[in-house]
């Protein structure tokens, strides 16, 4: 998504869009997957999803704001 942005755009928004691609959601899916299968209580799919998608958010917001912190 941060390919298609014009080159004046602001650091942090190229941040925020660099996030969002396929190789990260594909990743997500698959993480969720092996920790469905490797949790001693198993688990469904979708709570390793949320799981896995809460700590990515965290991670995203944590990364923009430094960007736009110290850009």
């Amino acid at each position: 998504s941060a390919a298609f942005l014009p080159g004046d755009s602001p650091r942090w928004q190229i941040a925020l869009l660099g996030s969002f691609d396929l190789f990260s959601f594909w990743t997500m899916i698959l993480l969720a997957m092996g920790y469905r299968a490797a949790a001693p209580k198993k688990i469904s799919l979708g709570k390793g999803l949320v799981s896995i998608i809460g700590v990515w958010l965290i991670y995203v917001v944590v990364k923009v704001g430094l960007t736009a912190a110290f850009s």
